[in-house]
């Protein structure tokens, strides 16, 4: 008998643990249930992806990792933390590379654990929009406890407001149980 993990219709990926570490390539396993409870071949549930910490000038990292194979599914791109006010041509360039290569591409925000004033952490998601076209975050420094579920199911929700983006949490640990409902 195969056990229904998720209620929902829809891929969701949930428990991403990355480092800081340019040089790391994990692979992020996707759940999802359609009409049946996981039947899908494993091939189809699997992506890789890497943060890109580094500076793009050169591009030396941002180069290898958009022409990799096999292909990057995702690129997490990190500007100094959380982007700043004022576009940087380079990161222009490489995150145009990496979306016309069909890797997508999320911003970088940090969270300090909740403890991060969320207006703070919306105005670095516009900033990435505004400034990059990303519009999938990835909210670094992310809490495990229940108690902060809600700070990130808003944060959640207002990335969701642009169809089709990707929220991914880091909390470093195992999180809660709630945090698998974003």
């Amino acid at each position: 008998m195969t056990k229904q993990l998720w209620p929902s219709r829809q891929f969701k990926l949930a428990n991403i643990f990355a480092t800081s570490s340019i040089i790391l390539t994990s692979i992020l396993i996707c759940v999802f249930s359609l009409v049946h409870p996981i039947l899908a071949d494993a091939a189809l549930c699997q992506s890789i992806f890497t943060p890109a910490y580094s500076y793009p000038n050169p591009p030396t990292f941002w180069d290898g990792a958009i022409t990799a194979k096999p292909p990057l599914s995702i690129i997490i791109a990190n500007v100094n933390m959380s982007p700043e006010t004022t576009q940087d041509s380079y990161y222009v360039s490489v995150i145009d590379q990496a979306e016309a290569a069909g890797v997508t591409v999320l911003g970088y925000v940090w969270t300090n654990y909740g403890a991060q004033d969320p207006t703070t952490v919306k105005n670095d998601i516009n900033n990435w929009k505004s400034l990059y076209g990303v519009n999938s975050i990835f909210l670094d420094g992310a809490s495990s406890h229940a108690s902060d579920e809600s700070y990130y199911q808003t944060l959640a929700n207002y990335v969701h407001t642009t169809s089709g983006a990707i929220v991914m949490l880091n909390p470093g640990v195992i999180p809660d149980q709630g945090y698998m409902q974003f």
